[in-house]
């Protein structure tokens, strides 16, 4: 008996090790077959894809190779922290290829860390040798770090806007075109994959997009006959407005095509340009439907891809005419679009005026001389380290369309909006005739395309790091607004070390929030006031919240434009210094904190406005009133904003949409009169909300209140009566 339990045991003991032992050869087999498709996904440029397979490799955390090859699939699917960690410890762990100072030098590019950037490709120059491939590409980075560390110093010319999803994808997504005759309707290229077709990559098709009450709705594949199984990319719309102009192409042939409205059939007029060799098929831009011009890499140009005009006399389109030395370089321009008065030209070129990649540039022709003036960058932050090129002027002069492939983006290529501070000339009128088609043949100015030297540099980009904020209990705190000049320096040394007493009271205060609250002393568009306002108190709480510990629901947004100063905006030696800023509210309850804010001005009283004061005296009580006149994810436009002086935005922490609201009132009978007003100028339902100590009450929440302020009742009971406030 003795003997048959020993020899069950042994069995038992067998079969457990043949398990352990079948286990183990499973999960080995297991983690060789990741690693293998992870690398033929790398291989293929899958980066997305490779990414799933490298962390199911047990060993990735600990590996410099895979470490450093994760990295580089990390900074190709744009996660510029994550790859920039992993190349860090792939260098601590002894993996010390050369590649990844080059790597590191994009990422700190990239991130706008120019200086850095220079130092860490320098470093990489240093280390390959003379006839290395990469050599002239990092000498040019090099140059361009240098210009945009002068760039970075220029005064923004808008606010650019990825207006996210459904418009943006994970895939490419770019050439957004207005629809001339259906309002709220819109199109662009895109190789997202669809239900109708089984797509391959890189084939493009044309979508259409509708925006319903400031939301845009999911865009549509159009359908057959503009939609086939080849590449189709829009590329206009004839003068008509009735007809989309587009390239057709497969292995072949490449066709340019113009599909009329209410073809069904197939039977697109085909547009035979003069020469089609070496066109960028993403660079046509047909000002009429007898003019383009476009990008192409011919024999006799400049270098690169060059801009061309081709017009169209007889019914026939004459030979290609390159725009000259004055507009191209040695290097890359394409995507030109032309101002409708014809004399301004925009373009994208990768010349070393830009900051890395293609920039959007602009040049002006000069009736005196007879040419076309210097290019000049856009700057920061229409261009970026990446490709910026599609770039298009809308009719009011105020709204801009590209697509960029900055490192924020949400696919490859994305869409943006550029919304300007001031209108931009050129969009009044249609010319008749273009100005320079008969001037091409007395160009005698040749363009200075001499590389900007670093080392002249006298003013340097350098990085300031916040310290990490250290929790003291006992602290008493001292606060004051943020002032600032610009958008660029309102991270200025003296306001960093605001925010880092502000990081570290949030973090020894868990209950507290607080609300940043931005103006503005400009006195242009309202609209662009406005969303200027509240983009640059977002940019204050990206900093805030940038080392991941403190909640970003606990910091609120408001933006009051030029509306509530605190010095009269006709006192300018003292308006510019304090009227733009970012004023600090406090609204969180339940904590102990000893807070001082300091937001005195020392200067006569005969300066001083009472309107933020007034604004705070109101927002600080405990009821009070707005009115919301539009909820959108992006700059709102409307009459309201012009005809009241009393406008703001706030942003929604759930939705991230931004609420515009009219006026500010401490009784019902006033804000429901300002209700009426608005009804009756046309605005479409006029919200009334109700704010208790400055925070917005919902409609669940009113019962908790209606009896403690007793003048909810009204509005509730005005609610009611007409179904909506």
């Amino acid at each position: 008996m003795k003997i048959l339990i020993q020899i069950e045991r042994f069995s038992t003991f067998r079969a457990l090790l043949f398990c352990s032992c079948l286990l183990f050869v499973s999960t080995s087999y297991c983690q060789k077959d990741a690693l293998k498709q992870a690398n033929e996904l790398f291989n293929k440029g899958q980066y997305k894809e490779s990414l799933i397979y490298l962390n199911r490799v047990e060993k990735v955390e600990s590996s410099g190779p895979l470490l450093f090859k994760r990295g580089i699939a990390l900074y190709e699917t744009n996660e510029l922290d994550q790859a920039y960690r992993d190349f860090n410890t792939a260098f601590q762990y002894g993996y010390h290829n050369k590649e990844l100072e080059f790597y590191l030098g994009q990422i700190k590019h990239h991130k706008g860390e120019f200086t850095q950037a220079a130092e860490l490709y320098k470093s990489y120059l240093s280390q390959i040798d003379f006839n290395h491939p990469k050599r002239l590409q990092v000498r040019h980075l090099i140059k361009q770090c240098g210009n945009a560390m002068l760039i970075a110093y220029q005064e923004p010319l808008a606010i650019i806007e990825n207006p996210g999803k459904p418009i943006n994808s994970a895939y490419d997504d770019f050439g957004w075109l207005e629809s001339p005759n259906n309002i709220n309707s819109y199109y662009f290229n895109t190789n997202r994959p669809n239900t109708v077709i089984s797509m391959t990559t890189g084939h493009h098709e044309i979508y259409e997009i509708q925006q319903e009450a400031n939301i845009w709705v999911k865009p549509k594949r159009m359908s057959y006959p503009i939609n086939s199984r080849d590449e189709e990319i829009l590329t206009g719309i004839n003068q008509a407005g009735d007809g989309l102009i587009f390239i057709r192409e497969n292995e072949k042939s490449t066709q340019l095509l113009i599909h009329k409205k209410g073809d069904t059939k197939g039977k697109q007029e085909q547009i035979k340009l003069a020469a089609s060799f070496g066109v960028d098929n993403s660079s046509l831009y047909f000002y009429h439907d007898d003019l383009v011009l476009f990008s192409a890499r011919r024999a006799g140009g400049y270098g690169g891809f060059d801009l061309y005009v081709s017009y169209k006399e007889n019914n026939e389109w004459k030979s290609p005419i390159n725009l000259g030395p004055s507009v191209n370089s040695p290097k890359d321009e394409k995507s030109p679009f032309l101002s409708h008065d014809g004399q301004i030209l925009y373009f994208s070129s990768n010349r070393s005026e830009s900051i890395g990649g293609l920039d959007i540039f602009r040049s002006e022709y000069l009736y005196e001389s007879e040419h076309w003036s210097s290019p000049v960058n856009l700057g920061i932050p229409i261009n970026s380290p990446g490709d910026d090129l599609g770039f298009q002027i809308g009719d009011d002069g105020l709204i801009a369309h590209f697509s960029s492939n900055r490192k924020n983006a949400i696919g490859s290529l994305d869409i943006y909006f550029a919304r300007f501070k001031e209108k931009q000339p050129g969009q009044e009128y249609y010319a008749g005739t273009v100005p320079f088609l008969d001037t091409f043949n007395e160009y005698a100015i040749t363009e200075n395309t001499q590389p900007i030297d670093t080392s002249t540099i006298q003013e340097q980009v350098e990085m300031i790091v916040a310290e990490e904020p250290t929790i003291d209990k006992d602290k008493s705190y001292t606060l004051s607004p943020l002032y600032y000049t610009s958008s660029n320096d309102v991270l200025s040394d003296k306001n960093r070390s605001i925010i880092t007493e502000l990081s570290t009271l949030l973090l020894d205060q868990p209950n507290l929030k607080i609300e940043l609250i931005g103006s503005s002393n400009d006195d242009g568009i309202v609209e662009y006031n406005l969303f200027s306002s509240i983009k640059i108190a977002e940019k204050v709480k990206s900093e805030i919240v940038k080392n991941k510990r403190v909640d970003p629901d606990r910091i609120s947004l408001t933006g009051l434009g030029n509306n509530y100063p605190k010095v009269k905006n006709d006192a300018e030696k003292y308006a510019d210094q304090y009227n733009s800023r970012i004023d600090i509210r406090i609204v969180g309850l339940g904590h102990n904190a000893d807070i001082a804010y300091n937001d005195a001005i020392d200067i006569e009283s005969i300066y001083l406005d009472t309107k933020y004061e007034l604004y705070r005296t109101i927002v600080d009580s405990e009821l009070s009133y707005k009115i919301e006149i539009a909820k959108v994810n992006q700059m709102y436009r409307g009459m309201a904003l012009n005809l009241f002086n009393d406008s703001a935005i706030e942003q929604d922490l759930a939705t991230g949409l931004y609420s515009y609201t009219i006026g500010l009132y401490d009784n019902y009978a006033e804000v429901l009169k300002t209700k009426r007003s608005l009804e009756q100028d046309g605005v479409v339902n006029p919200i009334i909300v109700p704010y208790i100590n400055g925070k917005r009450v919902s409609k669940d929440d009113l019962v908790y209140y209606v009896n403690e302020y007793p003048s909810l009742k009204d509005y509730m009971n005005y609610d009611k009566s007409i179904g909506t406030n």
